[in-house]
């Protein structure tokens, strides 16, 4: 089967434009997907970094914190020896760890003391 000029010119685009179609079909059209793929997995990494970035940010508040309830215990700690009676423990426990407003905030008081005054 012979074929003209004419039909040799457009069996040639024919095949160029399939050739063309497969090319966009077959190769670039899996990579714009991956691409897409990536860039999803890119904003998640980008929130999680966000995320710990706000947490680095509060490491110094919470050092602080630390130290001064350090301290606290040690302030504590300076008035509780070892030779304390057990009246004098419950007292130093009544006044430095029982929240007498925690029971008069609900209008219950506490009348009865543990140890003799």
């Amino acid at each position: 089967m012979k074929f003209g000029y004419r039909d040799r010119i457009v069996l040639l685009i024919v095949v160029i434009v399939v050739i063309f179609a497969l090319g966009i079909f077959v190769f670039i059209r899996p990579k714009i997907q991956q691409l897409n793929d990536n860039k999803i997995v890119r904003d998640n990494y980008a929130q999680d970094w966000q995320k710990k970035l706000n947490e680095f940010s509060l490491i110094p508040k919470k050092q602080d914190l630390i130290k001064e309830r350090y301290q606290q215990g040690l302030d504590l700690s300076k008035e509780f020896t070892p030779e304390m009676s057990s009246i004098d423990l419950a007292k130093f426990f009544q006044q430095n760890f029982l929240n007498t407003e925690k029971f008069t905030a609900d209008k219950v008081e506490v009348k009865d003391q543990v140890y003799p005054q």
